[in-house]
């Protein structure tokens, strides 16, 4: 067995659902037979993954139980001061090593009162966490774990494009669950398309959504 990818809920804590990667078809097989057997008094339900886009994706929005987090980097902190910066944020983790803060904003533009916040290494993002109800000011801040991909869905960019570059990628909501990657290429018709990823549900189904990738941000418009 090489990773248990846990699925992480917006307060960083284990969902319920998880990715397991095997090194050897055989132990697929023999995981599968396992399909509605108990874990204590759950059933669990499993199903292969076929799209290596998904867990390739997996692997950057989720959390392993096994260690190795390597990319287990970014924080999420709520609570924050309303005349927050970034600045004061990055002064909060000093001296820990940040790669970049991102406050969020709700569709008005106003600040939420929270931020992601990537870290350079694991390490400093496991210290980063020890400041869980530290303040900034006279706020008490909540931090919890978060991920590369929600920090790829906060701010676009993801790295390890074509090249070693960035890419940049689109979340689409609400497509009929018969659409297939041509229909995304034809809706993005004129655009440079890299990659279109489709995620399932837990029985493997369409789930309505789908992430772009492309090259540059311009091609998002």
């Amino acid at each position: 067995m090489e990773a248990i990818l846990a699925i992480l809920d917006k307060y960083g804590r284990v969902s319920g659902e998880c990715y397991v990667v095997f090194t050897d078809e055989k132990d697929v097989e023999a995981a599968k037979a396992k399909h509605k057997e108990k874990i204590g008094e759950r059933y669990i339900e499993v199903y292969r993954v076929v799209n290596p886009h998904e867990l390739a994706m997996a692997r950057r929005s989720t959390r392993n139980l096994l260690g190795g987090g390597e990319t287990e980097v970014v924080l999420r902190l709520r609570g924050l001061p309303w005349q927050c910066t970034e600045k004061m944020v990055e002064e909060f983790f000093d001296p820990l090593k940040l790669g970049g803060v991102h406050l969020t904003h709700d569709r008005s533009g106003k600040f939420k009162g929270e931020c992601l916040v990537r870290f350079l290494t694991a390490a400093d993002c496991n210290e980063g966490l020890k400041k869980h109800k530290q303040s900034i000011g006279h706020r008490y801040i909540e931090i919890y774990r978060s991920s590369l991909g929600e920090w790829d869905q906060q701010t676009g960019a993801i790295s390890g494009g074509p090249g070693g570059g960035i890419t940049f990628v689109a979340r689409m909501r609400g497509l009929p669950f018969t659409a297939g990657e041509t229909d995304v290429r034809e809706f993005f018709s004129g655009h440079r398309i890299l990659r279109v990823h489709f995620p399932t549900d837990s029985n493997g189904r369409p789930s309505g959504e789908c992430f772009v990738e492309v090259a540059t941000s311009d091609e998002l418009g």
